[in-house]
């Protein structure tokens, strides 16, 4: 009686595994004709920056012959789709996945720029928080800090990665300028002070001038070596000597020379 027990539990067992395969079997079939009734586009960031509009990636996606309302949603290949949107430049990273209802979710994240280059043509470009180059946008133009003068290199160079990546190549001396920007433009971005105070980067002779937005003053900078220190005696200067002093009483302030600061007097 007992081996008859087991018996039956075993067929019980067996049926309503059987019946679950055949029932999902028939969902998930049922499930690839469902076809895409919308497409949901969330830019995540859109309060901040606003480089990408919902519109530019439906076109974006329709005008490389992407098909999607009214076909079976499961036959939509979504890396693909990710790739290219991914390839815009004012892009960081997105994510596409689709939901039970046949709806085509597709989530963006934006770059941020941090500094706005206008070189030796008058072209101009940013530099993002990664430093990767974004092109300028019809949509919306960033607050962030400018750098201009002796900068040679056209946003057509279209690194591969980002610029401090691409700088490990044969073309360093090529981009050493812009790795240069860029390291100075992500210390100034990050430190709240400095981003409230410095206004522009200009490039003479393979150094570098910061214009402030209070005063009228140049800050004859030199090179980045040691850029760090240079913006601490900076803000020292700042903190203690213009607040006593006052914001307009020198023309330049000069940072080329080690432990001293020079500032000359208008």
């Amino acid at each position: 009686m007992v081996r008859i027990k087991n018996i039956k539990e075993i067929f019980f067992w067996v049926a309503i595994i059987a019946y679950l395969i055949i029932a999902f079997s028939f969902v998930s079939e049922k499930e690839k004709q469902i076809p895409c009734s919308s497409v949901d586009v969330d830019i995540i960031d859109n309060s901040h920056n606003r480089f990408i509009e919902e519109d530019d990636v439906i076109s974006m996606i329709y005008d490389k012959g992407e098909k999607l309302l009214g076909y079976p949603i499961d036959s939509i290949n979504l890396a693909n789709l990710e790739d290219l949107i991914n390839y815009n430049p004012s892009i960081k990273k997105s994510e596409v996945y689709r939901t039970i209802k046949g709806v085509l979710k597709i989530d963006i994240e934006q770059r941020t720029p941090i500094v706005r280059i206008i070189n030796y043509n008058n072209e101009s470009y940013y530099i993002d928080e990664q430093g990767a180059l974004m092109p300028l946008s019809k949509n919306y133009t960033a607050r962030v800090l400018v750098a201009s003068g002796d900068i040679n290199e056209p946003y057509a160079l279209n690194y591969s990665t980002d610029i401090l990546s691409s700088s490990k190549n044969d073309e360093l001396k090529r981009h050493c300028v812009l790795c240069d920007i860029y390291l100075m433009a992500k210390f100034i971005h990050n430190d709240k002070f400095w981003n409230s105070q410095i206004e522009q980067i200009y490039v003479k002779n393979n150094e570098y001038e910061l214009i402030p937005r209070v005063g009228s003053q140049i800050i004859l900078f030199g090179d980045i070596e040691d850029f760090n220190k240079k913006f601490s005696k900076l803000k020292a200067l700042y903190k203690q000597g213009f607040s006593k002093v006052g914001w307009n009483k020198y023309k330049s302030i000069n940072l080329k020379y080690s432990n001293q600061i020079i500032c000359t007097k208008k």
